[in-house]
């Protein structure tokens, strides 16, 4: 059991939902009655962009509050807005939110009341978690000196502490030229206390494609995946990057293997189909998309975005 729930928990951390859907299904198959693996099959079916099939999973009214969110955030995303409010303000009366809770009420509420999203996450217990997801926002609220003051008292709180400081970087080098941003961004990770902070290993990823340097861009990332093989965002990235340097033969078959791993991954998806375009390959993402929707009829839904940056009917 531990051992089929690390592997689970491992493809749940690397991105890699179909495999964790199909895993999710042989072990309802075996056992039908294990409902909170029927629950899980839920987060993977909507990270899939299957709301409807999701929802299905989740028939109970009474769920823990992560699922009791995650149904909150279907239902909006299905059009029963009604529900989905009643759902979201049940769980913002809680007295305490866990963190990832806390991201799925915080983005409901951020998109039509971010002050009221910002004194939701004030009244939360104070966590790094809590003061990023009040800090995010204040952001939307157009309070940036709340929101970097804020973070600045969270580091004095919490020093060192990765997710607040990448958040007050990102603020520090917004509106810099990509040379400054990676200056500032080398000197950061040179010292102890920031060298495995990952969310400033990504900014600078991003900071050096923006600089154009790709070779580095690309030597980074695979240094990351030394540490974390198979992430899917973070071979994207790199997918991203080996076509910046003009190496389709690694890219292109990386973007294919990505979109078999989550066929909902819009960002990999246009990127596949814009770099084909873009390189006279329209042959291959045609050949491509024909042969996985044959084998998954959902997946003909591609055809949509292929039409779109093609310019031309399949």
């Amino acid at each position: 059991m531990n051992s089929e729930r690390d592997l689970w928990d491992g493809l749940r951390s690397r991105g890699q939902w179909q495999q964790l859907h199909d895993e999710l299904r042989l072990a309802l198959s075996q056992a039908p009655g294990r409902t909170s693996v029927r629950w899980q099959l839920a987060d993977a079916l909507a990270r899939l962009n299957r709301p409807v099939e999701a929802l299905a999973e989740l028939r109970e009214d009474e769920l823990p509050p992560y699922f009791s969110a995650l149904k909150a955030g279907l239902l909006h995303h299905t059009g029963d807005t009604e529900a989905a409010r009643e759902r979201f303000e049940e769980l913002a009366a809680r007295p305490a939110l866990t963190p990832a809770v806390l991201r799925r009420v915080m983005r409901y509420f951020e998109g039509i009341d971010p002050a009221r999203a910002a004194a939701l996450a004030a009244r939360q217990q104070r966590t790094p978690d809590a003061v990023l997801a009040e800090a995010e926002a204040l952001l939307k609220a157009k309070q940036r000196p709340e929101a970097e003051k804020l973070l600045r008292d969270g580091l004095e709180q919490f020093p060192h502490h990765p997710g607040l400081t990448t958040e007050l970087m990102k603020l520090r080098l917004e509106g810099e030229p990509p040379a400054v941003m990676v200056e500032e961004l080398d000197a950061l990770l040179a010292l102890s206390a920031h060298r495995a902070n990952h969310g400033l290993q990504n900014l600078r990823v991003q900071a050096l494609r923006a600089a154009g340097e790709h070779g580095r861009a690309r030597d980074a990332l695979l240094e990351q995946l030394d540490q974390e093989p198979g992430n899917h965002f973070l071979r994207a990235n790199l997918s991203y990057v080996l076509r910046d340097l003009g190496d389709l033969d690694a890219a292109l078959p990386l973007m294919e293997e990505l979109l078999l791993e989550n066929p909902a991954d819009m960002f990999v998806l246009n990127a596949y189909f814009k770099t084909c375009r873009d390189h006279d390959r329209r042959d291959r993402a045609s050949d491509f998309v024909n042969a996985q929707a044959a084998r998954d009829l959902r997946l003909r839904r591609w055809w949509g975005t292929f039409r779109k940056v093609f310019g031309s009917t399949a």
